[in-house]
């Protein structure tokens, strides 16, 4: 973005709906371009949700928090050490981030979407044909499969996380009044 006002984040924004479609959730903070009257009128016209959150705190999911420093880290490399324009090069990072397999899920966030591996130009004319028409059945099947293993693996690792972390916890003493 070369300035950071609501019609660029628009702009911004409406290409990730081209390709992705339009999300349900805004995830964001209270920057001004944010909380402007006229992009906050242009969400709530695409039928999506605002919600603000505090930058730099942790919510609820740390997959999240952690993939967002991920991103992070990558637009400082570009910005930083490149002297790129970090809006230019998110969709740079965002192709890299999608295509890549997950150490948990042993898959790419891409294939857990659609189906398969793939690159850009790939990737928009298959959302098209899922769009559009009926997709052929061995993608979608093999997709689910895909789904179902990854959550499975996220639930596992999930465990595994939650048994690490309560290992040095003790019960809470009750008081008796």
């Amino acid at each position: 973005m070369y300035r950071q006002d609501a019609s660029e984040l628009q702009k911004v924004i409406t290409q990730a709906i081209s390709l992705f479609g339009v999300p349900k959730l805004l995830v964001t903070d209270r920057g001004r371009m944010f909380e402007a009257r006229s992009f906050v009128q242009w969400v709530s016209e695409l039928g999506a949700d605002l919600h603000y959150i505090t930058p730099e705190m942790h919510n609820s999911n740390g997959q999240v928090e952690r993939y967002v420093r991920t991103v992070l880290k990558m637009l400082r490399v570009e910005a930083g050490h490149r002297n790129a324009s970090w809006s230019e090069s998110l969709w740079k990072l965002q192709l890299v981030l999608n295509i890549t397999k997950q150490k948990t899920t042993r898959a790419s966030p891409i294939s857990l979407m659609i189906g398969t591996e793939a690159t850009t130009p790939v990737i928009r004319s298959l959302v098209r044909d899922v769009a559009v028409s009926n997709p052929m059945n061995n993608r979608e099947a093999l997709r689910e499969v895909n789904r179902n293993r990854a959550a499975e693996l996220l639930r596992k690792n999930q465990e595994n996380q939650d048994s690490l972390v309560n290992q040095s916890r003790h019960p809470n003493k009750h008081l008796r009044r």
